[in-house]
């Protein structure tokens, strides 16, 4: 049967109906109101900017400064971080998001900059590539602020299965109705 409804955020509902974590509501599942994740995690992230635009560390700071100057200070968005919020639980880390702000975000703006003839707003390709590495940090640090008991849980799960992979045994476990699962991946 078609569904007319969309998931919040599937990857985090899942994770945080299974345990049962209060940042289920964020993802729409316990909740009679709509919250939208990826504007929460934004305006973490957004704190966090602000906060190394503050600091001491020039080249946080320039990198701050650049993504507050983007888009007229309206380009730290629930657009920028969407893909970041939604592979987090799927194991991306700040290395991955910085890599998906790059092709998200770096690469249009590079057809932008040719087509209008104007600079990238941020800079050469080596700037380009540093400041999505720099806000591939920041998107995990959000996220990992934003969804406490769930990105907890990732990092147990992640421990597990490296210990397990040390053994070269499989990751295995039974789902409370009884089904057996076995993930050697």
């Amino acid at each position: 049967l078609p569904v007319s409804f969309d998931g919040s955020c599937s990857g985090l509902q899942h994770l945080s109906a299974a345990m049962l974590a209060t940042e289920g509501a964020l993802v729409n599942l316990t909740n009679d109101e709509p919250y939208d994740i990826y504007s929460i995690v934004a305006e973490e992230a957004r704190k966090i900017i602000e906060a190394d635009a503050q600091g001491t560390d020039e080249k946080k700071r320039h990198y701050a400064e650049l993504f507050l100057s983007y888009k007229d200070g309206k380009g730290i968005d629930r657009k920028l971080l969407k893909r970041n919020c939604m592979t987090f639980c799927y194991s991306s880390e700040a290395p991955g998001m910085g890599d998906q702000q790059y092709e998200d975000l770096m690469t249009p703006l590079q057809g932008d900059a040719i087509r209008s003839k104007t600079p990238h707003h941020f800079g050469t390709l080596k700037e380009q590539a540093a400041a999505a590495r720099y806000m591939g940090r920041v998107g995990y640090a959000a996220i990992t602020s934003v969804v406490k008991q769930p990105a907890e849980a990732m990092d147990f799960l992640k421990a597990l299965a490296a210990a397990m992979a040390h053994e070269g045994k499989p990751v295995r476990w039974t789902t409370p109705a009884g089904l057996p699962c076995v993930n050697r991946y």
